[in-house]
């Protein structure tokens, strides 16, 4: 009797569930996931192709600041005669003070990113979702413009101006991440988030990839051109997000469960009844059990 009773308690037992594959998973998506997913994606990935626009062109910066004419340099003054007249005056004097410059720039940018992340997740709790991460992209991208294209194409060269422009493009570009993050959020419940998240999380190296595509095509240009074209990409993006994304699913009115695909997963009634004479019976088996158990207590005084 007591392996009976085990096999109905094991068969009673709640059962694990079992993980599904990214394909199975998007099977209960609405057309609002999958465009939440791209435009998240796409946000994130243009975001890290502007930063990766400055790494990728350090070296010309390095020879624009010095006046130096290595192989590669598209300035004017490379191919003017005298070239003494035309840098008589560089930014800096060698290619030391200018790598100096660069990592001075790299250190305030993620030092002001670092502290934008904890501003801007205050912010994004308080203030709408979207207009957090939109007002982020366009005015980064607006920031990048200034610091590499008009200052190439104007010639304006100030070391105080071009870090404080770096460091607001460091507070700027902390407003994407924990936005991006909250609206996957309440997109996409517990149930298989992981495998979502881990395929979502590879807009940062898509992001790099075309960075790096995009300063290789455009560079023969110039730098300016380099940081004009992710910029603009970058702009355009959060425009369309303005009108495209959707922050949660109340705001179209949707309503959605933490776990997504229980809430879309169809409920068998037929099952849930067998289940529920299942416990009725188990409890009863119990109680009889219970009743033998007391009644055998009872006769052992009179045995002895």
């Amino acid at each position: 009797m007591a392996d009976v009773e085990e096999e109905r308690l094991l068969a009673a037992a709640p059962k694990a569930k079992t993980g599904k594959s990214f394909r199975a998973l998007t099977r209960n998506w609405t057309w609002c996931h999958f465009s939440v997913f791209t435009l998240t994606f796409l946000s994130y990935a243009l975001l890290h192709a502007c930063r990766k626009t400055f790494s990728n062109v350090k070296s010309t910066l390095e020879d624009e600041w010095t006046g130096l004419c290595s192989p590669g340099n598209t300035s004017l003054y490379c191919f003017v005669e005298p070239k003494q007249t035309w840098m008589s005056d560089p930014l800096f004097k060698d290619g030391d003070e200018a790598e100096l410059f660069l990592g001075e720039l790299d250190t305030i940018f993620l030092f002001m990113y670092a502290v934008g992340l904890f501003v801007s997740g205050s912010i994004g709790d308080r203030l709408p979702l979207r207009a957090v991460l939109c007002f982020g992209m366009c005015s980064s991208s607006l920031t990048i413009i200034v610091f590499g294209s008009l200052t190439g194409w104007l010639k304006f060269y100030r070391p105080p101006f071009y870090g404080f422009i770096w460091a607001i493009n460091g507070l700027l570009q902390s407003t994407a991440w924990p936005s991006v993050v909250a609206i996957m959020g309440n997109w996409f419940g517990k149930h298989g988030r992981g495998i979502v998240f881990g395929v979502w999380s590879a807009c940062a190296s898509v992001g790099n990839i075309i960075g790096a595509l995009l300063v290789s095509a455009v560079i023969d240009y110039g730098y300016e051109v380099t940081f004009l074209v992710p910029s603009v990409s970058l702009f355009a993006c959060g425009v369309i997000n303005v009108f495209c994304l959707v922050s949660h699913p109340s705001d179209i009115g949707m309503t959605l469960s933490e776990d997504t695909e229980s809430e879309s997963t169809p409920v068998n009634e037929t099952e849930v009844g067998i289940n529920k004479e299942d416990k009725e019976n188990q409890v009863k088996d119990n109680l009889t059990n219970l009743t033998s158990i007391l009644s055998n207590m009872e006769q052992i005084p009179n045995n002895w």
